[in-house]
């Protein structure tokens, strides 16, 4: 039958949602529309007034919920963006609907002509039922790959043993940005405690270490608890000297060093968040030290292994 310009008008509807996540389904939300506006609403594309796409995609720590509103001819008509800081996207799945169904509730008289300008949708209050998430004004969409990259800061406390002569701690401050899809770039630099290993003799040789460089990890599990494995670069500093003796001497040496590890991180509200890392420091460059006696006689103090293993746990920072 023909339809009147006073009808509401029919949609198509166009889904797009990570198969793995608890947001939505496409079925869940076509039901709660039309139960919502008591009445058929989603109709083959070939038969709508108007296309609504709908793209889910994970923002930092929290989901996103796009929609745009095109007439039968492509042009658009309104967008909403729906937002939430939990990390779990079906905190969404009672508030999408609402959304849908009040940018979905117009006449088709309302529609603008094919030769004419497109036209917006009239605003319509968006009264978001208590609880659910916040439901912002519309707003432009961010260019393609800049979407949810984000800026942290973060301080840890470390330990780590064969860096210096046994069991060391330490800290270290990092920086990082982090892209939408949980990938991250980040800058370091640490030290770690003096550790002295005592000379026959009365003296002692003390060591020091610190170092700095860069990081980069890959998302391996994004949920309540996201995992990361991690590897990079770093350029390590060791101090050695001699202190309790009637000449003290000292030397620094520069060596290259990989690290690699494991990383596990846990939201803490909406800016802040815990981190632990577990992995292995491997040395590209090692030396021995030794100390001579006053017969002219070398006894071997400290050589550093090839792999020294090392765990960090700290708090962060998103700035962005």
């Amino acid at each position: 039958r023909a339809r009147g310009e006073d009808e509401p008008v029919s949609a198509s509807l166009e889904w797009a949602a990570p198969p793995t996540s608890r947001c939505s389904t496409r079925a869940a939300l076509v039901a709660a529309v039309e139960a919502r506006l008591h009445r058929a609403v989603f109709v083959a594309a070939a038969a709508a007034d108007v296309r609504l796409d709908v793209t889910t995609r994970m923002l930092g720590t929290g989901w996103a919920i796009d929609l745009e509103l095109r007439d039968r001819h492509g042009a658009p008509l309104g967008t909403r963006h729906v937002r939430g800081r939990a990390s779990d996207c079906a905190d969404l799945n009672e508030s999408l609907p609402l959304v849908v169904a009040l940018l979905l509730d117009f006449p088709r008289r309302e529609l603008p002509l094919p030769a004419a300008p497109p036209i917006p949708v009239p605003a319509v209050p968006l009264a978001v039922p208590a609880g659910a998430p916040e439901v912002p004004k519309d707003t432009a969409r961010s260019p393609p790959g800049q979407q949810g990259a984000r800026v942290s800061i973060a301080l840890e406390g470390e330990a780590a043993s064969g860096v210096v002569p046994g069991l060391a701690a330490g800290g270290a401050a990092s920086g990082g940005v982090h892209s939408a899809l949980g990938w991250s770039v980040e800058i370091a630099a640490g030290a770690l405690m003096p550790s002295s290993i005592a000379i026959v003799g009365g003296g002692r040789a003390r060591f020091f270490h610190a170092y700095g460089g860069v990081l980069g990890c890959a998302p391996l599990l994004r949920a309540a608890v996201a995992l990361s494995l991690c590897g990079g670069l770093r350029l390590g500093a060791l101090l050695a000297e001699g202190a309790d003796f009637d000449r003290n001497e000292a030397s620094t040496r520069l060596f290259p060093e990989a690290v690699a590890g494991a990383r596990a991180q846990l939201p803490l509200g909406s800016t802040l968040f815990a981190r632990l890392d577990a992995g292995a420091t491997f040395s590209l460059a090692r030396g021995r030290y030794v100390f001579r006696t006053d017969t002219n006689d070398l006894i071997g103090l400290y050589e550093p292994p090839l792999v020294a293993p090392r765990v960090a746990v700290g708090l962060g920072i998103w700035l962005h």
